[in-house]
């Protein structure tokens, strides 16, 4: 048996020690392949699936990517089985990340994009409503994250304007939670008919914000939200650990703050998730 993770930066470890990753980046700046593995190394060696698994006794694998939306995250997980790189009695943990990092079928997919979804998180979908900008403004102001990805240039920079404003109208008038609800029961429901296919345990999290937004797509009836789901409607990693109020469970870099969503936990926040997730393991099985 081995425990083997799935998620984005919340499951990579991305904070557990920002000044130390700061400096392995920065030490490396001439050779960005090293930096990467080196700092891989680092983060994964302090993310709660090291220490759920030092509490089992058992090897472990840590599969989260920053930056993940849930599509990459279910396609890591196939691929990884495509590789062959399961066996029969794995734990396998996945940490959903924001509904909106996923593509909209009906947004456009342009060259050189970074990455598809609407937002970084859930509460950045309302971020367009707040920008006055006038096109001129837009011009001199608009950077990588406003044009969705894309690299700065004239001509994107006209695509991103209008896209922006197309997004005050979608939030406005046409966005609709069950959509989210109908990708979030699907994209579990096969997840788990697919860890029992294979014969793996598995426990399910959300990292940062809800998987299930209360709509009235409701598969709930389909989806073993006990045993194989920590925390379901009550918690997720980040409401967890805010809860104890302890500033150091989170990562101390103040930059990050911003509209990219909740703070990363900290080493001590890993460890004190994974003590939770143990207790959870050993409850259910």
């Amino acid at each position: 048996m081995k425990v083997i993770s799935f998620g984005d930066s919340f499951t990579s470890g991305v904070g557990t020690d920002c000044l130390k990753e700061e400096q392995i980046k920065l030490k490396n700046k001439d050779d960005k392949e090293l930096a990467s593995t080196l700092y891989h190394e680092f983060t994964t060696s302090h993310s709660f699936t090291r220490y759920f698994a030092d509490k089992l006794k058992v090897e472990w694998v840590n599969k989260g990517e920053p930056g993940s939306c849930n599509k990459a995250i279910i396609t890591n997980i196939f691929q990884y089985f495509a590789d062959g790189f399961f066996d029969k009695g794995d734990l396998v943990l996945v940490a959903f990340s924001s509904t909106t990092r996923d593509d909209f079928p009906f947004f456009p997919t342009l060259k050189q994009r970074q990455w598809r979804g609407l937002s970084w998180n859930l509460n950045d979908i309302f971020l367009p409503l707040q920008d006055e900008r006038t096109y001129e403004e837009f011009k001199k102001t608009a950077n990588s994250n406003d044009l969705l990805g894309l690299p700065v240039t004239p001509e994107n920079t006209d695509i991103g304007y209008f896209l922006n404003n197309y997004k005050k109208f979608f939030v406005s008038e046409m966005f609709d939670y069950r959509y989210l609800d109908f990708f979030n029961f699907n994209m579990i429901a096969l997840l788990q008919q697919f860890f029992e296919y294979i014969g793996v345990d598995y426990i399910l999290m959300d990292a940062f914000e809800p998987t299930f937004n209360g709509s009235t797509y409701d598969k709930r009836d389909f989806i073993d939200m006990y045993k194989h789901y920590w925390g379901y409607n009550t918690y997720n990693i980040y409401t967890y650990l805010d809860k104890y109020e302890d500033r150091e469970l989170f990562e101390l870099h103040e930059a990050i703050q911003n509209s990219y969503g909740p703070r990363h936990p900290s080493t001590k926040g890993h460890k004190l998730f994974a003590e939770t997730l143990y207790k959870h393991y050993k409850k259910t099985r």
